[in-house]
């Protein structure tokens, strides 16, 4: 869960560093469109983020086996499942 916080935030300094900005420049940013578009698209992010994690029917027990070349010959890459 850190993880995903981690690379959230990473993404999301440009937009909090423009908006501290913004804010501290003493203008009326919250009257600006682009404060509720992107305002709005940080909320689309979150939901489609949200909705894809829930969506999720992959099995757990598959090991990807990656390419790999056999003879001169390129072989796709598998899902192989997990023996328990």
């Amino acid at each position: 869960m850190l993880k995903i916080l981690y690379h959230l935030l990473y993404f999301l300094a440009p937009f909090l560093v423009y908006f501290l900005w913004v804010i501290l420049s003493n203008s009326n940013f919250t009257n600006k469109k682009t404060f509720w578009v992107t305002l709005l698209a940080i909320l689309m992010f979150l939901i489609s983020l949200v909705f894809f994690r829930i969506s999720d029917t992959s099995s757990k027990n598959l090991d990807y086996i990656p390419p790999q070349v056999i003879d001169g010959e390129l072989n796709d890459g598998y899902f192989k499942e997990i023996d328990n």
